[in-house]
């Protein structure tokens, strides 16, 4: 579950965010116990899986040719990724998609697809998938998701500087629907921004270009000379830096306002150094991504009356119920 709150550094440092122990420390040390690939034929997978066992020998990979053997290996065992074929012979979508809800986010789904097409990015958020792989899948579409499943097993501690409450609504949402872990602390000036900073304890900044007190862009330049281990984001809109050179100048990724939910979550991706899911990719302007119909629990201490209903309120629910159901529908 992702939380911001405003609160100091050394508070967050106790707050018991940081991985508990027996979680891996760094998002580098995490692997899945257990892999699965779900196709009618997994032979022909062969040479991804060669490269699988090579690259991470203590994993276990686990095979299944129809749905109800994929279901049977998701009660099994510990999968931590799950390649599917999205026309897999005998897969009921609603179950499988019931399984992965009841797993939280510790499962990373990857459909397999003979074609990508936008609207498979709505499906495979209905059924909770990471991302929709097109077929043949490569060794680096592997690298890539494993990259990916280490980073969401280890949460990151973020620092957003930013005062606005239109924009701390959308960083609230982007962070409950990201994959990522992701503990936020919030600081509304730039000075408290930096005061907050401790050398290599921020994972991720956030931060506004348009600060009051001073200069976005020269806050965020500051913040990589103080920090280089964090990773810094900056949002609004750049009239003096293009992107480019703000990337010359450290900063990990540009968000240019107006900006969409998806596109800052692309950002945390960037920043990460981290592939790009095709599934946020494809989200349109006019996609709905907000509209989980949870409301985040979060401290609102120190926000003001007007932030603390913009960011808790309640949200209107919209899930594409038919999409959980059909998984080889027309494309």
């Amino acid at each position: 579950m992702s939380s911001l709150r405003p609160a100091s550094a050394t508070a967050f440092a106790t707050s018991g965010y940081c991985a508990r122990p027996g979680e891996p420390e760094s998002a580098a040390a995490a692997t899945p116990s257990h892999i699965l690939l779900a196709d009618r034929n997994p032979a022909k997978y062969a040479p991804i899986l060669d490269h699988l066992r090579q690259a991470r020998p203590s994993v276990s990979i686990v095979e299944a040719a129809d749905g109800p053997s994929a279901l049977a290996a998701l009660e099994a065992h510990p999968i931590g990724i799950a390649l599917v074929d999205r026309c897999l012979p005998g897969l009921d979508g609603a179950k499988f998609a019931n399984h992965l809800a009841s797993r939280g986010r510790s499962i990373l789904l990857g459909l397999l697809s003979d074609r990508l097409v936008p609207q498979w990015a709505k499906v495979a958020r209905a059924i909770g998938a990471y991302d929709v792989l097109l077929k043949p899948i490569r060794s680096t579409q592997v690298d890539n998701l494993l990259a990916a499943y280490s980073r969401t097993c280890v949460p990151a501690k973020v620092l957003v500087v930013e005062s606005s409450a239109g924009i701390l609504d959308l960083i609230v949402r982007m962070m409950r629907l990201s994959r990522f872990d992701l503990k936020a602390d919030v600081a509304a000036t730039a000075a408290d921004g930096l005061r907050m900073l401790v050398p290599g304890f921020y994972d991720l900044a956030l931060v506004d270009v348009a600060l009051a007190d001073a200069g976005g862009v020269e806050t965020a330049l500051q913040m990589v000379a103080r920090s280089p281990s964090t990773k810094i984001v900056t949002f609004g809109k750049q009239d003096r830096f293009a992107p480019a050179t703000l990337k010359a100048l450290g900063v990990a990724a540009h968000v240019s306002l107006p900006f969409q939910i998806h596109e800052l979550d692309l950002a945390v991706h960037e920043a990460f150094d981290l592939w790009r899911p095709y599934v946020l990719k494809a989200m349109g302007k006019t996609e709905q991504l907000d509209q989980t119909g949870v409301r985040l629990p979060i401290q609102s201490r120190g926000l003001s009356s007007a932030c603390r209903r913009r960011v808790t309120r309640p949200l209107k629910a919209a899930r594409d119920h038919e999409g959980r159901r059909r998984w080889c529908g027309s494309s």
